[in-house]
């Protein structure tokens, strides 16, 4: 809440504390009008106005001085959430310690957020204080969670990764856009994803759309589909025959057993031009491939990108797990 306590000065509070900022920074001033009708005032180096009444609401914008306030709150986290059990389904609360945690959290949870494995642990704003911030702790998925309490389900669009390839376009291949493709038109090009740190895409097809094809020996045993664990060695999984054609191309693995588990998986093209695929999805799961009834997890406060590892972490149970077989 800010309150304007003379003709020059203003005070902030914030009812779940001062936020924590990585270095001191310039706090600025807005103010917005809703009714145009009113007339009103801004101080300061810069002042920007709509003079339209059409126009609302009116925006007053000041930037105080930077040489006369600053405003600096470093994170300090005194205590965690110890011993923490849970389902592998989540739901679970963790507590951390810190004042102006909560008001980061909630201000700008896109940026800043508690993460256990890597997922993020949901900010609970209710049951947070000015100086303790709670979340709520994720499902994790493994391959033990997967198999024994389908934590996680497999999607026909599994789209969870990050992309890459060897040209600026490369993500024309995953844009549900039919009618382009990724534009590389060089040779040795590769086109691909990659999963979470600590985690695996396991797939059972992966599906690829052609638009004209004018060369069949472009792609005929020239485009190779691959996996591998860091990205720097590749395993051949298939390679594209004789069969290729427009429109939708589908390999598809039978069991469990073959489906491959990898953090990479890309299609590389041998050839000029192999590499212009319209559209790849991909049919499976991301999980953690760990097959053990126990799972602990990291937890990790994530500020900007900027990452401060957790000391206490969060251990999942498959004996907490409850498992839902008759109704």
């Amino acid at each position: 809440m800010v309150t304007i306590t003379s003709a020059t000065s203003v005070e902030a509070k914030w009812d779940k504390g001062v936020p924590t900022v990585s270095a001191a920074a310039t706090p600025s001033l807005e103010f917005i009008q809703d009714d145009a009708t009113y007339s009103s005032c801004s101080g300061g180096r810069r002042l920007t106005e709509s003079t339209d009444a059409t126009d609302a609401p009116l925006s007053h914008f000041s930037v105080i001085d930077e040489a006369a306030v600053t405003m600096s709150n470093d994170l300090i986290i005194t205590d965690t959430s110890s011993g923490l059990t849970c389902s592998f389904a989540g739901g679970c609360l963790f507590e951390i310690t810190a004042g102006g945690l909560s008001t980061l959290l909630q201000g700008d949870s896109e940026n800043n957020m508690i993460t256990v494995c890597d997922s993020t642990c949901e900010y609970q704003d209710d049951l947070s204080t000015a100086s303790k911030a709670i979340c709520k702790v994720p499902s994790v998925s493994t391959s033990y969670s997967n198999e024994n309490f389908k934590i996680q389900k497999e999607s026909e669009d599994l789209n969870t990764g990050e992309l890459f390839g060897s040209n600026a376009d490369f993500a024309n291949a995953f844009d549900n856009d039919l009618l382009n493709n990724s534009g590389d038109q060089s040779a040795n090009c590769h086109i691909g994803v990659k999963f979470k740190e600590n985690h695996v895409g396991l797939i059972s097809q992966v599906r690829y759309f052609f638009g004209d094809i004018y060369d069949k020996s472009v792609y005929q045993n020239n485009l190779v589909f691959q996996g591998s664990d860091d990205g720097v060695t590749y395993t051949d999984l298939f390679t594209q025959g004789e069969n290729v054609h427009e429109g939708w191309n589908y390999h598809t693995w039978e069991t469990p057993a073959e489906y491959p588990r990898h953090r990479f998986f890309r299609f590389e093209g041998l050839k000029a031009k192999s590499c212009l695929i319209n559209e790849i999805k991909f049919t499976g799961v991301q999980t953690i491939p760990d097959e053990n009834p126990d799972y602990t997890c990291d937890v990790k406060f994530v500020q900007n990108k900027v990452v401060t590892p957790i000391t206490n972490k969060v251990q999942y149970l498959g004996s907490a797990t409850p498992l839902l077989t008759n109704i």
